[in-house]
Parts: C-alpha cells; structure tokens; sequence
C-alpha cells in the first residue's frame, strides 16, 4: 500500500535537468519517499512538439502527513506542476488529477474520476487534496 505522486515540469523551461531533478528527489527523500523514476515525454512531429516534459513518478508509503509535506513543498517551487495523485491498495485510485492530466485519459476514466471525486474529498486522503487545494487558492486567489 502506497501512494504515487506524478510531478511534472516543461523541458523547454527547465535550464539546468539534473539540477532540476536532484531538486525533486531531495524533497522527496526528505519526506520518506521510498522509490522513484523519470520519464521523458516529448509528442509531436518533427514539426510541431505539444509536450515535452520530464515526469517523475514518487512512491510514497501510507503516511499521510509525509504526502502533505511533499505537496507543500513542490508547490513552493517554480515551475513543478503535480499532475497526478494515486493510491494503490492492490488497485489503483485517483486521488487528484490535474487539468492536463484528465486531458490526457481515456474518457471513461475522467467520467468515473468525477463520478468518485465527492466520495474521494469526505475520505481518509483528505489531507492530500487539502494540500492541493491550497496550492491553487494559492495560486488564484
């Protein structure tokens, strides 16, 4: 039982990759992170490039407090964008999915992610979406 964070960032804005990355895995650490990897995702033609980010995929273990703190972190830092928060006790829940994110699944999936969304908020993860919550009152307020 664990939770995964997917944290993404811009390509073409990152400067520094590796100093970028080390950023995000010392935070992680700091916060009993217990694995994580780095994928590359670069769409388009040879012509036109929709995304080219980097997304670093945290596991965390079901300490709660350990994923508010991380959330807290990354939102202190420019240009990190968490697009994704799971749960996985044998099966995988969607806790959060970003704007991108839900653009990005199948459209079934954001239909059963709206549908589980209120149940998802009254839950035990509710510290993780308060976390994300004051990230965009944050952000837009």
């Amino acid at each position: 039982m664990s939770y995964q964070i997917d944290v993404a960032y811009d390509l073409r804005q990152a400067g520094n990759v590796t100093q970028k990355n080390y950023e995000l895995v010392k935070s992680a650490e700091e916060n009993k992170c217990t694995r994580h990897y780095v994928d590359y995702e670069v769409w388009g033609g040879s012509q036109a490039t929709s995304r080219r980010h980097v997304v670093t995929t945290f596991c965390f273990p079901e300490q709660v407090t350990y994923i508010a703190q991380f959330i807290k972190s990354i939102r202190e830092k420019k240009g990190f964008h968490i697009e994704s928060i799971g749960y996985d006790d044998c099966v995988f829940t969607l806790l959060y999915a970003s704007k991108t994110y839900l653009s990005l699944m199948d459209k079934d999936k954001v239909v059963q992610y709206i549908r589980r969304k209120r149940q998802i908020l009254q839950g035990p993860h509710r510290p993780i979406i308060d976390a994300i919550r004051a990230r965009h009152s944050k952000n837009h307020g």
